[in-house]
């Protein structure tokens, strides 16, 4: 939903969910990998009833995120995701697979990873930033 919103200017999640509290998103298995089917998404993600190209190359990089966290590291011991260094490590492995970290040169990179407008007393909710 934060993809396909984000021609919208608040980041007021609770609001853009009630908002679009019937959007749903379907994964329809095909021959040769997968569509999504949408229905009641935000309008703004669309132009002449077609997806916006950049929206569209933002969810195909969510769900290749998803499967590599399902498939890599979510069901392995090799990352302990209870701990901050396990956290860590993962987030790398992730950063790593989706191209963002190339070896041998510098990242020159900042990320800041949710938790910008969680009121304060939402303590339950883990806000974490990563930075390289």
């Amino acid at each position: 939903m934060a993809v396909l919103n984000c021609g919208n200017p608040s980041d007021d999640s609770l609001a853009i969910l009630e908002a679009y509290k019937d959007f749903d998103i379907e994964v329809l298995q095909q021959d040769r990998g997968i569509r999504l089917k949408l229905t009641n998404a935000p309008a703004e993600a669309f132009v002449d009833g077609r997806m916006i190209r950049g929206i569209r190359e933002h969810l195909s990089s969510i769900i290749r995120d998803i499967v590599y966290v399902y498939n890599e590291i979510q069901h392995h011991n090799r990352f302990d995701l209870s701990t901050g260094e396990g956290t860590t490590n993962a987030v790398f492995h992730i950063l790593r697979k989706a191209g963002t970290l190339k070896p041998g040169r510098d990242p020159s990179l900042v990320v800041c990873w949710g938790g910008h407008s969680i009121p304060e007393k939402s303590t339950n909710i883990p806000k974490m930033w990563v930075t390289t």
